[in-house]
């Protein structure tokens, strides 16, 4: 890892100890908020048109999710669970309703910064 060679540690260092101390994360998590940023794109229509594949449930009910929730698709398989549309629309639903309900894209970045995805 570039990381140990940088901070010149020895090899069997834990790696989440070498990212910690260079301030980095984990490219998991830079990974998730590259997919929900793309969900963001999709709904808010800058993306093109043949990634308009998300839908918002609708009801007349009053819950606590309101109508933010995407809807998830049926899987059949491992991967279906891999598929950008099931797996963007977990994420963005894992997201707090006022992340959600943010309009511009340089905004949501930050605060999806702030969130644990």
């Amino acid at each position: 890892m570039a990381g140990k060679t940088i901070l010149s540690v020895p090899r069997d260092t834990p790696t989440i100890q070498v990212l910690n101390n260079l301030k980095w994360q984990p490219i998991e998590i830079i990974w998730k908020r590259q997919i929900v940023c793309s969900v963001f794109k999709c709904l808010h229509g800058m993306s093109p048109t043949y990634l308009d594949i998300f839908d918002f449930h609708t009801h007349s009910y009053n819950t606590r999710n309101g109508n933010n929730n995407l809807i998830l698709p049926r899987i059949k398989n491992e991967y279906g669970r891999r598929s950008f549309q099931y797996y963007g629309a977990k994420l963005y639903n894992m997201l707090p309703n006022d992340v959600q309900n943010i309009q511009t894209i340089s905004t949501f970045k930050t605060f999806i910064k702030k969130c644990q995805i």
